[in-house]
């Protein structure tokens, strides 16, 4: 048997270097095409479909590409169209027949027919799928073993998910979900499934929402993040789960507290329940070993997509060095100049290269603002219709009204720019979404790594302006992941507006200001080369096999130890041979009160003694009733004398009696239910009396974070996380205002509370006062609400009475159910269109 050609042999010097095929190859794709004659364009043909029958897994992308760039290049879709068919690209089958073929290309024959009853068989509702998509879908819905599906952005993961809840309708069954946005996309598309519908009362997306002893359901369909879902774990000893859904699942792999979460999730719910299903979903994983930890004994069956319908095209624009424009082949590894000494900033590249709908990456939150501006600044305002203007002025009202009228995000939607990361509201995340979307004058969305998270919008072309995440670079998963993200199958196959050079999706590095030292080149043959075997980067120390040092081997130890302290018995007891059989308990309710509530700023076992002593003072005193004295407790109980972990700063700042000041404030708007636009004045006038009561050009330093800083307060700091806010104006203000409200919520929803809880659960807070700073409300109407994932301020637009024909509630079980008919009513009230927009979310 001939062995097949391998891309390593390709890359060798002396077989590439000079030969034919490099002639002609970088013909096609570094700008020459036109050049190619007649004979040499056969040539090419010739060798890639030989590539494609003789060559590895590398050379036959590498063959299918040739084709592809011939079919768009030349307009002559034949020869794509007969690979498609033979490797069961079914959709780009079927497109070239319905745009490029008539009936004198395709034979009236047998085979005609053939052909055209095996298409039919990959026919999903009105699309059609691939071989590769099928066989997935199948497994996915068959499989009753833990399993994991691996398969592309875009090839339907979601809609595999909604029919693995379809088809167990009478199970405990939950998706988890990486971030609160993605709660609320879930569980719109679980509500437009009329089968899930037509069963389930409704969707569970909070802890509270769920029944718990003689009232628990039965069955049910929930999703949660991993945060939601470790409290309910907590909550309730006997919760368990039938099937569990992980979408993202990618993100076990991280070394972050989330990752370790999500993990330490998974375990206690195989351990109460260890015929629960565990099913996995992802756009990358090498290998489903990366995600069977050794502390647990499920397996998983697997299913990969192995098919290559797009082949991305890299291109590195050096906008601060040569100016040179060149092209990476991730096939032969190798970088071609197609372009020299372009004089344009990185911005005009960006504008003279974009298509209809564009993305541009940064890593940072404040870059993504800072180049969306400057993309603003030398770009014209949108021209629209009248029916366009309409809409657009009703959206540019609803985002001033609901956070103020000088957020910067207003100025770049007159230019036909949204940006869009992790500081914002998250509504306001997915109505521009949704704008970007439906609007065709939208052309740019400025974003960070919240893209990762299983955001879709339609995009043909992406521009990194970063190849960094967070500290570090964008590993070759998370840029794979990233980079699906433009062109997906649903545009590249629409009937409307489908186009094949879609297959062929353009990435732009762009070496400027945001940049990275690292050279794109280097980047891109670390992360975008094709390889023979992929490798999983396992950072989660609870799916490593085996630790590598001392250091990881203590830090395997302490999480094992959490776990064992939330549910004795969950790790795998085969372990004690490995040295894991001295396991520490705790046995103070204060300190198993803690484990109960994830709290992590301390390690909980060393501290104990002083936890105990800090809460037997308390034991005999008044329940907390105030939010002065709230912090204090907090203050008293678990900062006082407790060692703090070095790497947790944020929570260590509530030493400072300041902070605890300013914490109080916070807490006291959230108790009076205060909007988001409120909380903006609020914090105007708060930082106005801060700049009155400093003395002249005195510094004023605010605590933004990391992401944001710009100065230190103090000696010991290494990042800066002030600002000095004495050299802000308003409309700055109003901007830092917004950002740092979201951080600032998401400290207290993420970290605050969990010691609020834990107080709650020590009764050493009032009921009612508690109801209040959870809820923001005492009004039980408005907890239901709030507890079936709607906001503060849609809950009190529809508690205002306008809409009590719309609502019914069961508050007994903390049901309430939304008649659709309300968002028209909503619409005909003129109420802000982001309410109209969440709305959607919850109505049935």
């Amino acid at each position: 048997m001939l062995k097949p050609i391998t891309l390593s042999g390709f890359r060798i010097k002396k077989n590439y270097e000079d030969s034919a095929f490099q002639h002609l190859y970088e013909k096609l794709f570094c700008g020459n095409s036109a050049s190619l004659s007649e004979s040499e364009k056969l040539q090419l043909l010739k060798w890639a479909v030989f590539f494609f029958n003789r060559g590895d897994d590398g050379v036959k992308r590498l063959g299918y590409r040739i084709i592809v760039r011939y079919a768009n290049e030349f307009k002559d879709y034949k020869p794509l169209y007969d690979i498609a068919i033979n490797a069961g690209f079914i959709p780009v089958a079927k497109f070239i027949e319905r745009e490029y073929l008539n009936d004198n290309d395709i034979d009236r024959s047998f085979l005609r027919n053939f052909l055209s009853a095996y298409k039919t068989f990959f026919k999903d509702g009105n699309k059609y799928l691939s071989v590769e998509q099928k066989r997935l879908l199948d497994f996915s819905k068959s499989i009753i073993a833990d399993s994991l599906v691996v398969a592309p952005t875009s090839y339907g993961k979601s809609e595999m998910m909604i029919s693995k809840v379809e088809d167990n309708l009478d199970k405990k069954i939950c998706i988890i979900v990486p971030s609160k946005a993605l709660l609320a996309q879930t569980k719109r598309r679980l509500l437009e499934s009329q089968p899930i519908t037509t069963t389930a009362k409704r969707i569970l997306t909070h802890p509270e929402m769920f029944q718990h002893g003689e009232k628990a359901d039965k069955f049910f369909i929930s999703t949660l993040t991993q945060e939601r879902l470790f409290r309910l774990i907590q909550k309730d000893p006997q919760f368990s789960l039938d099937v569990l859904l992980i979408d993202e699942a990618h993100n076990l792999l991280s070394g972050d507290e989330r990752g370790a979460l999500l993990l330490q999730v998974l375990l206690v719910l195989k351990h109460r329940n260890p015929n629960m299903e565990l099913k996995f979903y992802t756009p990358f994983i090498a290998s489903a070993k990366s995600l069977e930890s050794p502390y647990s004994k499920y397996e998983l069956k697997s299913a990969h997509a192995k098919e290559f319908i797009k082949i991305e095209k890299y291109f590195v624009y050096d906008a601060k060095g040569t100016k040179d424009l060149s092209f990476y082949d991730q096939f032969m590894d190798r970088n071609t100049i197609i372009e020299e000494n372009v004089p344009l900033t990185e911005f005009e590249f960006i504008k003279a290269h974009k298509a209809e709908k564009n993305i541009i990456y940064l890593n940072k939150p404040r870059d993504v603002e800072s180049a969306a501006v400057k993309l603003c600044n030398t770009s014209p305002d949108i021209e629209m219709s009248g029916d366009e203007s309409g809409i657009f002025n009703d959206s540019y009202k609803a985002i001033a009204e609901f956070l103020h009228p000088d957020y910067k995000l207003l100025g770049c939607l007159k230019k036909g720019i949204i940006y869009h990361h992790g500081r914002m509201p998250e509504i306001i995340r997915l109505y521009i979404e949704s704008l970007f979307s439906e609007n065709a004058k939208f052309s740019f969305v400025v974003t960070s790594s919240t893209l990762l998270e299983g955001v879709n919008i339609p995009a043909e072309k992406m521009f990194l302006l970063s190849t960094k995440r967070g500290r570090s670079m964008l590993s070759r998963a998370s840029f794979k992941n990233l980079t699906g993200r433009v062109c997906r199958f649903s545009e590249i196959f629409s009937e409307k507006t489908g186009n094949l050079r879609m297959l062929e999706p353009e990435i732009y590095l762009i070496h400027g200001e945001y940049a990275t030292k690292k050279p794109p080149h280097d980047f891109l043959s670390d992360q975008a080369k094709i390889k023979s075997e992929d490798r999983d980067e396992v950072e989660n120390l609870l799916l490593k096999k085996s630790p590598e040092n001392e250091d990881e081997l203590e830090k395997i130890r302490a999480a094992l130890e959490y776990i064992e302290n939330i549910q004795e018995g969950a790790i795998d007891k085969a372990l004690q041979e490995n040295g894991f059989d001295k396991i520490r308990y705790v046995t103070s309710d204060i300190a198993k009160t803690c484990f109960k509530n994830n709290i992590h700023d301390f390690d909980i076992h060393l501290n104990e003694a002083t936890l105990l002593l800090n809460h037997q003072s308390f034991i005999n005193k008044e329940a907390v009733g105030d939010v002065n004295t709230l912090l204090e407790t907090i203050y008293r109980i678990f900062i006082k004398d407790v060692q703090l972990k070095e790497e947790n700063g944020e929570f260590a700042r509530l030493e400072h009696g300041a902070a605890r000041k300013f914490y109080a404030m916070l807490l006291d708007w959230k108790m009076n239910g205060t909007s988001y636009n409120q909380m903006i004045h609020s914090f105007l006038h708060y930082w106005k009396e801060l700049e009155e009561k400093a003395r002249p050009h005195e510094q004023i330093p605010v605590y933004v974070g990391s992401s944001w800083g710009e100065i230190t307060r103090f000696e010991n700091e290494h990042l800066p996380r002030y600002i000095d806010l004495r050299k802000k104006d308003n409309k700055q203000r109003v901007n830092i205002a917004i950002v740092k409200i979201k951080e600032e919520q998401d400290f207290i929803d993420y970290n605050l509370m969990k010691y609020i809880d834990a107080l709650n659960d020590l009764d050493l807070i009032e009921g009612p006062f508690y109801d209040r700073i959870k809820y923001g409300s005492s009004d039980q109407k408005v907890i239901c609400l709030l507890k079936n994932g709607i906001s503060m301020e849609l809950s009190k637009c529809l508690l205002s009475g306008a809409y009590n024909d719309f609502l019914t509630f069961n508050l007994a079980n903390d049901e309430v159910y939304i008649q659709k008919a309300a968002i028209n009513a909503m619409a005909k009230n003129n109420e802000n269109k982001i309410l109209i927009f969440e709305l959607q979310f919850h109505a049935v």
